[in-house]
């Protein structure tokens, strides 16, 4: 593998079937070979090796900021979080693509690229717009086993929701997991309004959800449902506000889009 920085961190799951050496040679890889199928701040390409699908996903530079908290160790990186979580849901019971490994590239000591390596699923994703019922009712079901494991995703978004259909029953898996918490007690009420306002884009829909999710759980419907588009609104509020500021004089310098600029 060629030096394209001053260190290169590898950990490799032992008896993970992929091919020997494979990920060590990740990032040579990522610059020439794969299919692309997602290409924004983050990327993702898949690599068909020994008859296996593997997903690689390369972060991006974080900010500035960031990235001195990743290097002195009071943040994880986002690659090792995503491995790591993986790891521990599979463990206990939720579905995620089968974890491989993870690369942490540093330069001049500090923070670069990142790379988790997994499993390539063949499930679609459920996205925002979903309009089956029961399906959404299935995935309240599902959400409210999640909290009463005391499992967060601070992520909840229907794009990191994998599906697929056993008879009448829907299976999931979920992607893009970095940031997932685990509690060592159920989540409770207020606390899993603050997850279950990204699921879904229509307010109906949404409605629909957090009702079912709320029976599952014992709480009370009117008042989560009334309380997740409360915090759904102000949300999009954020978002209005936030895309603005990132337009201002020197955002660049504070998110790091200068940086990822010049790969």
């Amino acid at each position: 593998m060629n030096k394209i920085s001053d260190s290169v961190f590898v950990y490799s799951a032992k008896n993970s079937g992929l091919p020997e050496g494979f990920i060590q040679k990740v990032p040579d890889l990522f610059s020439e070979k794969g299919l692309c199928i997602h290409n924004a701040r983050n990327q993702i390409k898949v690599y068909e090796e020994g008859g296996m699908k593997i997903n690689v996903k390369k972060y991006c530079i974080p900010p500035i900021i960031n990235r001195i908290l990743y290097s002195i160790g009071l943040r994880r990186p986002k690659a090792k979080s995503a491995y790591l979580n993986a790891v521990k849901l599979r463990q206990m019971g939720f579905d995620t693509p089968k974890p491989f490994g993870y690369i942490i590239q540093r330069k001049y000591g500090i923070i670069n690229y990142s790379y988790f390596i997994s499993e390539q699923l063949n499930m679609p994703r459920m996205g925002h717009d979903c309009k089956n019922r029961e399906l959404i009712k299935a995935l309240a079901e599902y959400t409210a086993k999640m909290h009463e494991h005391g499992l967060i995703d601070k992520d909840f978004t229907a794009n990191n929701i994998l599906y697929s259909r056993e008879g009448k029953n829907y299976h999931f898996a979920l992607v893009d997991i970095n940031r997932f918490k685990f509690k060592k007690k159920a989540v409770g009420m207020l606390q899993s309004c603050q997850t279950l306002m990204k699921p879904l884009r229509s307010e109906n829909k949404l409605k629909f959800f957090v009702s079912r999710y709320a029976e599952c759980r014992g709480f009370n419907k009117r008042f989560m449902t009334e309380r997740v588009i409360f915090l759904r609104r102000r949300r999009n509020l954020y978002e209005i506000v936030k895309k603005f500021m990132k337009k201002l004089p020197g955002a660049k310098y504070v998110t790091g889009k200068n940086l990822r600029k010049k790969k």
